[in-house]
């Protein structure tokens, strides 16, 4: 099961998050995997967040599937709130039993995400808009 969606950030940039569940192991369990895409103001359609272009490409090739889903995380710039926001609305598509687990364990480093700084001119473009 996939659910998309798009949050506006405050600098011009939309960030679509796609949840993809599958089910586990155990039997009322759903394994999530997160991928992240990004749309500028003057782009049509949306990218895959960390592309050929970007400086940390090679890395996050390399990287093991944690280490490269928390690195598009903490690219995104999206919130611990707004994420939790994604995840709630998820999860409450499935039986209140059904127990949740990521793909690569960063459950734990979410706690840490800060989203991006914004000044008080892109808040109030952000309001407007």
């Amino acid at each position: 099961m996939q659910y998309e969606q798009i949050i506006r950030l405050a600098v011009n940039r939309e960030v679509k998050i796609q949840v993809t569940g599958a089910h586990g192991k155990k039997r009322n369990a759903i394994t999530i995997t997160l991928d992240f895409f990004i749309k500028n103001h003057h782009e049509k359609d949306f990218t895959p967040l960390i592309g050929v272009n970007h400086p940390q490409y090679w890395k996050f090739k390399t990287y093991s599937a944690e280490k490269s889903q928390y690195l598009q995380l903490e690219y995104s710039g999206v919130s611990r709130a707004q994420l939790n926001k994604v995840l709630d609305a998820f999860k409450a598509q499935f039986d209140p039993e059904t127990t949740f687990e990521f793909s690569a364990d960063i459950g734990k480093r979410i706690k840490y995400l800060k989203g991006l700084r914004v000044t008080a001119q892109s808040v109030r473009q952000l309001a407007a808009g």
